[in-house]
């Protein structure tokens, strides 16, 4: 009914305030960005003298930070395209592009979340395949929802995260035959040669303070 009902019934009546609506939502993907962070935290806990649980850690760390450069980076401007659209299409866009399609996007953090907690406790083992899953499946769910978003909210076809989430989507099977701290390398060198493409792609952002709205 919660999610169905909108899609099946319209939006008729829905006032939406664009500046909060991105806000919000944008809030939302920092705490379940945070809940990673802390996942790692958790999982560490037991082998913080162990260099590569530590090791772990920070490539941990720096996918979460990829996936946020990659909702947050080049977020300009989202706000305002929301203002620009007329009352019914705001209401269908943001419905669409923030209700809907922001599932994807947390769920893959979130199913991340479990993945890299596996591999920080068991840095020397190979992951079960439920974990290899999450891990590599989840930045991979993270990377197709963000192409989605996009391509809704202002018709973008992102190729560089949909290549980023074929990738992932490769890794996979590698998951349960190699150690969980090699394959952690692998997903966090996917990770940061996405945000080095682009950045190299759009230098001008390079600099600049990226931005929710």
């Amino acid at each position: 009914m919660d999610f169905g009902g909108p899609a099946l019934f319209g939006m008729g009546g829905l006032h939406v305030r664009p500046g909060h609506f991105v806000e919000r939502h944008g809030l939302i993907v920092i705490i379940a960005l945070g809940e990673s962070i802390y996942q790692m935290g958790r999982a560490a806990i037991g082998g913080l003298r162990r260099a590569d649980v530590l090791v772990a850690v920070v490539l941990g760390v720096l996918v979460s930070a990829a996936m946020w450069w990659a909702y947050f980076g080049l977020k300009h401007g989202a706000a305002a395209r929301l203002r620009r659209a007329s009352a019914p299409e705001r209401a269908r866009l943001a419905r669409d592009a923030y209700s809907y399609l922001h599932l994807p996007l947390i769920a893959g953090i979130v199913w991340y979340s479990l993945g890299v907690g596996e591999a920080i406790a068991h840095p020397d083992e190979p992951l079960q395949p439920l974990a290899g899953l999450s891990l590599c499946g989840g930045t991979a769910l993270f990377y197709a929802g963000e192409v989605l978003y996009r391509w809704r909210d202002h018709h973008e076809i992102a190729t560089d995260r949909l290549v980023t989430s074929v990738v992932l989507v490769a890794l996979i099977p590698m998951a349960p035959v190699v150690h969980a701290l090699t394959i952690l390398v692998a997903v966090t060198a996917v990770s940061v040669a996405f945000v080095a493409w682009e950045i190299w792609r759009q230098p001008e952002i390079g600099g600049a303070r990226p931005q929710p709205d």
